[in-house]
């Protein structure tokens, strides 16, 4: 049995067709292209990407994200996920989050 996390590790030593990748991708043709790879790179959650741009689903995130080595982007941008998670921890137990 795999766990998400596996299969995502998996996915990302395969060989990607960039050829077939660009012509079936709907991130590549995407008008917000770059806004979509900032937000993955930036640790927004792909379900959210997707339901914010119409995709079909996360994994159409996640296959763009591997043909294009935006993974190991995201690894080094893990400031951005970090500020996200301290942001949430100080809003849960202040007072102003109460009102």
């Amino acid at each position: 049995m795999h766990t998400c996390g596996e299969s995502m590790k998996n996915e990302t030593k395969k060989q990607v067709n960039s050829g077939r990748h660009k012509r079936y991708c709907k991130i590549c043709s995407h008008e917000k292209r770059e806004e979509i790879e900032q937000g993955f790179i930036s640790w927004k959650s792909p379900i959210v990407i997707a339901e914010d741009y119409g995709l079909a689903d996360r994994m159409n995130v996640y296959r763009h994200a591997t043909a294009l080595g935006l993974f190991e982007k995201r690894r080094r941008n893990i400031r951005a996920a970090l500020e996200r998670i301290i942001e949430r921890a100080h809003g849960i137990g202040s007072v102003d989050s109460l009102t």
